[in-house]
This record gives structure tokens, C-alpha cells and sequence, in this order.
């Protein structure tokens, strides 16, 4: 953004008459995913993604193998074209023990505004 008000002509090639603001929005979600598998109370797996990985659709790979998570797969936010406002979270992701199989969960399971 650039202000040209202190002065009665405006003049349009730098420099400009007044002032110029450049601003980077620090935006970071945290997704928590609670996986009940192996402990009653839940096994509880965190994963924080910054405004560049949410505006360029980078997924986050998973494979926990933990002794209180079974959780293997990705998650990640694409920008969808009909909710630019919103961040739409995707799951690709399987859990639960292997015999007698595997459970899966696929899509998109959760929209968070981008803007307030």
C-alpha cells in the first residue's frame, strides 16, 4: 500500500510522496488427531502447518508407530475454489489395529475460516 496524501500532486514513480507498507500475515494451524485405538484416554498426535504449507497444498505424511497411536497416512489444507475463505482439511489416513483390518478415513472433514 502506498500513501500519497501529504502532498497536493500525486507523483506516481518512486519515490512515492508518502509512505509504503508491506505486511506478511503469520497464519499456522494446529491440527490435533486423537486416535482411541490402543488407550482408552486416546493418543493424542499434533501437526502445526504454517501459511505457506496451507497456500501451497503440502501434505504431511504420518506414521506414527507409537505405543498410543496407529495413525499412517497425510493430511493436508487445499484451498478449495469454491471456499476461498476457508481452509478445507483433508485426510487420507488409516488407523486401528490390522487384524482383523485397518479402518480409513478420506476427505475432507473440516473447513477453518482464513479470515475473522
Amino acid at each position: 500500500m502506498q500513501s500519497v496524501d501529504w502532498q497536493s500532486s500525486l507523483n506516481m514513480s518512486r519515490p512515492y510522496n508518502g509512505l509504503e507498507v508491506q505486511a506478511t500475515p503469520i497464519y499456522s494451524i494446529a491440527a490435533t488427531i486423537i486416535d482411541y485405538t490402543l488407550i482408552q484416554k486416546g493418543g493424542k498426535t499434533l501437526q502445526d502447518f504454517t501459511l505457506s504449507q496451507i497456500t501451497n497444498e503440502t501434505a504431511i505424511f504420518i506414521d506414527t508407530q507409537l505405543d498410543y497411536s496407529t495413525l499412517k497416512g497425510d493430511i493436508k489444507f487445499p484451498l478449495l475454489q469454491s471456499a476461498l475463505d476457508f481452509a478445507s482439511l483433508f485426510l487420507n489416513l488409516s488407523y486401528g489395529l490390522p487384524s482383523p483390518s485397518n479402518k480409513n478415513v478420506q476427505g475432507c472433514i473440516l473447513q477453518i475460516p482464513l479470515i475473522s
